[in-house]
């Protein structure tokens, strides 16, 4: 999967678990099925995976969320963010 950096455009609780807007999309090499971790500054708040690609955006299924945490609008969304990456998985 390749670096991509976006921004998440909006947030849907509404619909359990919850979607997002992300940003990115075809044009930049976005598929089904990638998964982005979301954060904000230092903060991780969590995961989600690509549902469906627009040309210029793409739209998300929030996989998990780091508790205390709430993804929101303008929130960051990296398909590899090693500083995270490496955090969720105890090194």
């Amino acid at each position: 999967m390749p670096q991509i950096d976006g921004q998440v455009l909006a947030v849907a609780y509404e619909v359990a678990p919850g979607l997002i807007s992300i940003n990115k999309g075809e044009a930049d090499k976005v598929k089904r099925g990638y998964t982005f971790e979301i954060y904000d500054g230092k903060t991780y708040k969590g995961q989600a995976r690509v549902e469906y690609v627009h040309s210029n955006m793409c739209s998300a299924l929030i996989l998990r969320t780091t508790p205390g945490q709430k993804i929101r609008q303008g929130d960051s969304a990296s398909t590899r963010c090693r500083q995270f990456s490496e955090a969720l998985l105890g090194r």
